[in-house]
C-alpha cells in the first residue's frame, strides 16, 4: 500500500492471486484493499490498466473438488474475497473503472496436479493453495485420511467426477481489468 514509484509511472499493474492476502480475517469493509487500489491508481498513467487475477466466492466453493472436504477453510478463504459488485464499487471509489471480467472455464490453477489426488497430499503441492494454509493440523490429517480412504476403497474417481463437474461452469479464477480514469 506504499509503492516506491512516482505518480503516473506505469502503463499497467498486474496482480496475480494476491488480493485475498491483503486483509486479516474479520477485517470489515476491506480497508487495506482501498489503500492498495488507491496506490495502484496513483502509479498508473491516465488510461493505464490494472489487471487483477482473483477468485470469486462461488469459484472457491465450486471450482475445486476438495472444497467440500475442507468446509471451514473454504468458508474462511471465501470471506477474504470480495463479491464482484463490491470490487467494482471499490475500484470506482479509488479512481479506477472496472471494464471487463474474464472467467477462464478451462484453466486449472494447479495444472495437471489438480487431477492427481495423491499429489495434493504433499506439502509442496499444498503450499500453492491458500485453502490449506487455513487448516489446523487436525483438519489437515482428516483431509489426508479422507482422500486416502477414497483412493484406497476405489471411490475417489466417482467423487472427483461429481465434484469437478462444477468447475467448468464456475472456473477457478477470473481476470478483472480496470482502467485509470
Amino acid at each position: 500500500d506504499s509503492l516506491p514509484f512516482e505518480d503516473q509511472s506505469f502503463d499497467a499493474v498486474v496482480i496475480n492471486q494476491v488480493i485475498h492476502h491483503l486483509e486479516e480475517e474479520g477485517d470489515p469493509g476491506f480497508p487495506r484493499h482501498e489503500r492498495v487500489f488507491s496506490e495502484f491508481q496513483r502509479v498508473l498513467k491516465p488510461g493505464g490498466m490494472l489487471l487483477i487475477n482473483t477468485c470469486s466466492r462461488e469459484q472457491i466453493k465450486n471450482g475445486y473438488w476438495y472444497a467440500d472436504l475442507l468446509p471451514d477453510a473454504s468458508t474462511r478463504l471465501s470471506r477474504k474475497y470480495m463479491e464482484m459488485d463490491e470490487l467494482k464499487a471499490l475500484l470506482e471509489q479509488c479512481g479506477l473503472e472496472a471494464r471487463d471480467r474474464i472467467v477462464s472455464l478451462d484453466t486449472v490453477l494447479q495444472g495437471e496436479l489438480y487431477f492427481e489426488p495423491e499429489r495434493l497430499l504433499t506439502a509442496e503441492c499444498r503450499a500453492g493453495d491458500s485453502t490449506f494454509a487455513l487448516l489446523s493440523e487436525e483438519q489437515l490429517r482428516q483431509f489426508e485420511a479422507d482422500v486416502k480412504g477414497m483412493v484406497d476403497e476405489g471411490s475417489f474417481s466417482g467423487y472427483f467426477k461429481e465434484r469437478d463437474r462444477l468447475r467448468p461452469t464456475y472456473g477457478q479464477s477470473m481476470f478483472v481489468c480496470a482502467i485509470r480514469k
